[in-house]
């Protein structure tokens, strides 16, 4: 009983001081509102500016500090780029160098999101400086000033274009890095250079050029941009920064013989190094006297912390006395309060057992869920290959009891239907697999919108004249011609819905509309609309079609699919973390729309555009090629040397990888088309041992696999392409073709 006393005793005491340490916590963190207007704190942070440029950083520190605050609450972007400015160049003033840099961040972040370019450029100029302060690689400095130079050249801020090319030749020059680096930052500085507007850094550019020719020896050009020099117009403390013109012109009048106007120069110099001595010293002693009343302000400040320390170390004692007194109390009212609790307490475990049988009956309607589903996707995989299997083996069985019947065309072109549909289904499924393990990574690279369009719209031709429909593209003019993203995602997107409207659309029409939505300068929100009028769609059936194996049901054969199309869409939408809609009627046709981000990028032109393509693919067809075929299936064999045959292409055959070697010592071919897979030596390692005495020869791998490490081993091996098996005849012949150089398409 004791035990169980002291006990409830224990528990009661610590509620009790909870209840007094929260509501003195509450009472201290409760919000009040600021203590100054917008405009006022737009006041005060141009007097905090203006005290730091007085060289009064500990009230400015003090000052920012509060202004802080205020703006937070209002949560002014613009202000707090500013305000975290201030606090970061009064830290690099103290020496603190890793906490101005941190508020330069800080500062960096806010100025972006506030959209004020004259924000920006002031608070990169800031960590630029910092970064060089701070004896980092100039490569980081450099960094900023590029992006000060990118926003200035989208506005056409003049000034701000020259300022930061001086700064970047500057920078390359004191590291004597190649000419072949600085000379394009003078040219555009020199291409935005105006005395008038900007008198201090048209100075510095004509001393940087003076400078450039100085360190390559040409004293004459360093002279001619000397002369164009004038100190008209500048600041009076400005002139002595450019002191090192006088001493340059020294050099080069010492090098012309001209000693007299030498010595004159060189006293110049020095006297301006003096003014300049003179102003930094005093500005140390400003500095220190700033630094003193920092220190000052910090060991005030850990004094406040200790009377406070202090004082809350009374408060406790405090609060300890009247617990302590109210221990009789508690006690007396320990065995009521222990019978409410125990109650409580078994009312909770009562509640968190109902909670884990929920839990459990749910898991355990998951799981029966997950392994019907499994079950069903087995079955339904099952009966999409099994169908056309049976019209394979049928098919084949009746070509061989009656190999000159009538209906050999049909035989075959049924068997050629159930072999599509296989490898359309054997595809599907595998995408589907990638995705579902999340195998499928999105990448950027640059391309053309347009033209990957119209490849596409290419690439479904014969579709498109089997229902005889016409396909209609609107693309928004006033997206760029480039831009960049996944073409490989965004191909198999539109595909498949565009085949789909394919599909159940008759003597029809199909549209692919391409619209911006939303730009900035460095993305695009493009929308996507695939539009037809064909049969439509049920309302019933539009929540469940972009499930796997789903299709709207019909009796004409020519709506069957594999029914994977519609989820593999949705899947590579969820990606991007998008969604695809969908709007029809019966009768009225189908509206597929799906949001994009698609990247904007300054390049103009692919690197491997290759307008020609259709050109080669012509004369190819009717060039003489004598081609090496490396294969150990010999039914692979007969398949690919029939179809090089029908173009009158010259072929042989060899079974491994070492035949392969000894036939290509021995005669020089056009090209090699290689089996990855072989026993013995594979076709990796028989290319590598080719390209040991042939670097000439295009290699063009032979794969069912196209998984990208098999890609990535295929080209690392020294191979030009690849192919995966089964192929398309017409991508066979453009890939041999393009393969080919053309000097061997001319001879």
């Amino acid at each position: 009983m004791n035990r169980s006393i002291k006990k409830i005793l224990s528990v009661l005491l610590s509620v009790f001081l909870s209840f007094f340490v929260f509501a003195n916590e509450d009472q201290n963190e409760e919000a009040t509102e600021p203590t100054m207007s917008i405009q006022e704190l737009n006041e005060s942070i141009i007097k905090a500016a203006n005290l730091q440029k007085n060289n009064e950083y500990y009230k400015a520190m003090e000052l920012a500090q509060d202004a802080k605050v205020v703006a937070m609450y209002y949560d002014d972007s613009s202000a707090l780029a500013k305000i975290y400015n201030i606090i970061g160049y009064s830290y690099k003033v103290n020496g603190e160098l890793n906490k101005a840099f941190q508020n330069y961040t800080k500062a960096a972040v806010h100025a972006r999101l506030s959209s004020n370019f004259e924000l920006v450029h002031n608070v990169y100029y800031s960590l630029a400086e910092l970064t060089n302060l701070q004896k980092r690689p100039i490569e980081e400095s450099i960094d900023y000033y590029e992006k000060i130079d990118k926003y200035a050249t989208l506005t056409n801020d003049s000034t701000e274009v020259l300022t930061a090319n001086n700064k970047i030749a500057q920078l390359y020059l004191l590291n004597k890095t190649a000419d072949s680096v600085v000379i394009p930052y003078l040219d555009k500085a020199t291409q935005y250079s105006s005395y008038e507007i900007s008198p201090n850094e048209s100075v510095r550019l004509n001393y940087l050029w003076a400078y450039y020719y100085i360190q390559n020896g040409e004293y004459t050009e360093a002279d001619n941009f000397l002369e164009n020099i004038t100190y008209e117009g500048l600041k009076k403390d400005k002139k002595d920064e450019f002191s090192e013109l006088y001493k340059i012109k020294s050099l080069i009048n010492f090098e012309k013989g001209d000693f007299q106007s030498a010595y004159h120069d060189l006293q110049k110099y020095e006297q301006l190094e003096k003014q300049k001595l003179s102003r930094e010293k005093l500005k140390e002693v400003t500095i220190a006297n700033a630094k003193f009343e920092v220190d000052n302000y910090k060991l005030n400040l850990e004094q406040i912390k200790g009377d406070i320390r202090e004082k809350e170390t009374q408060l406790t004692q405090w609060k300890t006395s009247i617990f302590l007194g109210s221990a009789v109390l508690i006690i007396s009212l320990a065995f009521l309060i222990s019978s409410i609790r125990n109650n409580y307490v078994r009312k909770k475990l009562n509640n968190n057992l109902l909670e884990k049988n929920q839990e459990l009956l749910e898991a355990k309607e998951t799981a029966e869920q997950v392994s019907r589903l499994k079950s069903q996707f087995v079955s339904t995989v099952s009966h999409e290959l099994r169908t056309p299997l049976y019209g394979v083996i049928g098919l084949t069985q009746l070509l061989r009891e009656n190999p000159d019947s009538e209906s050999r065309k049909e035989y075959l072109d049924s068997l050629k239907f159930s072999g599509d549909y296989l490898l359309a289904l054997i595809n599907d499924v595998l995408q589907l697999s990638k995705i579902e393990t999340k195998e499928i990574v999105v990448e950027d690279a640059p391309f053309n919108l347009k033209i990957l369009i119209d490849s596409i719209v290419k690439s479904l031709h014969n579709k498109r004249h089997k229902n005889n429909n016409k396909v209609h593209v609107e693309i928004d003019p006033f997206i760029d011609e480039i831009i960049v993203g996944d073409s490989v995602r965004l191909s198999q997107i539109i595909i498949n819905l565009v085949g789909n409207s394919l599909k159940f659309t008759s003597n029809g029409n199909v549209w692919i509309k391409i619209l911006k939505e939303k730009e900035t300068p460095d993305l695009y929100q493009l929308r996507f609309i695939i539009k037809d009028d064909g049969i439509g769609i049920p309302k019933d059936k539009q929540k469940t079609i972009f499930e796997n194996f789903e299709q709207v049901k019909n009796a004409n054969s020519e709506y069957q699919g594999t029914g994977l199309g519609l989820s593999i869409v949705k899947k590579l939408i969820d990606i991007y973390k998008s969604e695809i809609t969908v709007e029809s009627e019966i009768g009225n046709g189908a509206e597929f729309t799906f949001s994009l981000p698609i990247k904007r990028t300054e390049q103009k032109q692919l690197d491997n555009d290759n307008t020609n393509d259709d050109k080669y693919i012509e004369i190819g067809t009717t060039t003489k090629l004598d081609i090496l075929i490396v294969d150990d299936n010999k039914i692979n064999q007969i398949v690919t040397k029939n179809i090089l045959d029908k173009k009158g292409y010259t072929t042989t055959i060899c079974d491994n990888g070492l035949q392969a070697i000894e036939k290509a010592k021995a005669h020089k071919y056009d090209l090699i088309l290689m089996d990855v897979n072989m026993p013995g030596m594979g076709g990796l390692e028989a290319t590598q041992n080719i390209r040991k005495f042939d670097v000439q020869t295009p290699i063009i791998a032979l794969t069912a696999v196209e998984e990208k490490e098999m890609i990535d081993e295929a080209f690392a091996a020294g191979m030009n392409d690849l192919i995966v098996k089964p192929y398309d005849t017409h991508n066979f012949y453009q890939t041999i073709i393009k393969n080919i150089k053309k000097p061997s398409l001319a001879s």
